[in-house]
């Protein structure tokens, strides 16, 4: 028998410009543990608000209008990016084992999105409907020795001990879900610095990542890219850990706001069936959404030109410099 689920949830939204405020409504509906469709909705008070735009300039239009997607085989970008990648879903499956004593659906949007904690990346947060936003950063980087074990032990399921402290189920409750990519990592804070830790794989990597990671960065920062600090953070349990100043948090006196973000990958989706390239697409493609939705789009090509040049200089085959267009690229 084919089981249906639905659940809806209240986006918010909490951004320099519109504050801590309710965008969007949004429902939706799964088959089997499979996506089928999503409602979204603005609501009346974004819409009127002078500083609001569009979560989404390919898919959402900021109209009073419900848009509504039929899912086969994908999900909308908005959806897409907030849940976390492959990295992300070995956490919450080791979560919801360890804590809940259940296997966790990782097809099912609904199901990854009742694990998910409140630090995430971004400006955005899904809720239940009545459930209050909450903009966590992490775990305070005094816990990230237990942090890097924890990553150690998702990383490699074989060595999964028989225990798992209560400080390793905190990180993987509120640190180690918020951000995508592959590789291990977690959202951590350093007095009132935010940063996204990235370590290196006990066993899989044949050289000292975090080092080699940073000194790209210092050249693409040389090459003229624009970039975000970084530092190694040494003696975390015998290993190095890469921390990245996190490009999605802004502190204005003594609060802080979010920068809102939307992938590449998101404004390329299929709008038939909501599916995704699976990352294979041309700088071109990347041209093309600049300069349709950018509002500095000279700037912004040269960034990609630049990018891109310095991608094939260092034969960088992953999509991690990517990533620096999305961040630097102003959308309308």
């Amino acid at each position: 028998m084919t089981k249906a689920s639905k659940q809806r949830y209240d986006l918010y939204l909490n951004t320099l410009e519109t504050g801590l405020i309710k965008a969007a409504e949004t429902v939706l509906l799964e088959s089997s543990g499979q996506l089928t469709k999503m409602g979204f909705r603005y609501t009346e008070a974004y819409r009127e608000y002078p500083h609001a735009f569009a979560l989404d300039p390919v898919q959402l239009p900021l109209t009073s209008n419900e848009v509504e997607f039929h899912c086969a085989g994908g999900m909308p970008g908005i959806l897409d990016d907030y849940l976390p990648d492959a990295w992300g879903r070995k956490v919450l499956a080791t979560l919801s084992f360890y804590r809940d004593q259940r296997k966790l659906d990782r097809h099912s949007a609904i199901d990854m999105l009742s694990q998910l904690s409140n630090s995430r990346i971004g400006a955005l947060q899904w809720t239940k409907v009545g459930e209050e936003p909450d903009y966590a950063m992490g775990c305070d980087i005094q816990f990230i020795e237990s942090a890097e074990i924890a990553a150690q032990s998702v990383d490699n399921p074989e060595s999964l001990s028989d225990h798992i402290d209560e400080v390793s189920l905190l990180y993987l409750a509120n640190a180690g879900t918020g951000v995508g990519g592959a590789r291990p990592k977690a959202l951590v804070y350093e007095n009132d610095t935010p940063y996204l830790a990235k370590f290196n794989r006990r066993s899989l990597d044949p050289y000292n990542n975090a080092k080699i990671e940073l000194a790209c960065l210092h050249m693409a920062r040389e090459a003229g890219l624009h970039v975000y600090q970084g530092k190694i953070c040494s003696g975390i349990n015998d290993r190095e850990v890469l921390l990245l100043e996190r490009f999605d948090v802004e502190k204005n006196d003594n609060d802080y706001t979010r920068r809102h973000l939307i992938t590449i990958n998101s404004l390329l989706k299929k709008h038939e069936t909501q599916r995704d390239r699976g990352g294979v697409f041309r700088y071109d493609d990347i041209a093309d959404i600049v300069k349709m939705h950018s509002i500095h789009i000279e700037k912004d090509l040269t960034q990609l030109l630049r990018m891109m040049l310095f991608n094939r200089a260092i034969n960088n085959t992953e999509v991690s410099f990517m990533i620096i267009s999305v961040v630097n690229c102003t959308i309308k």
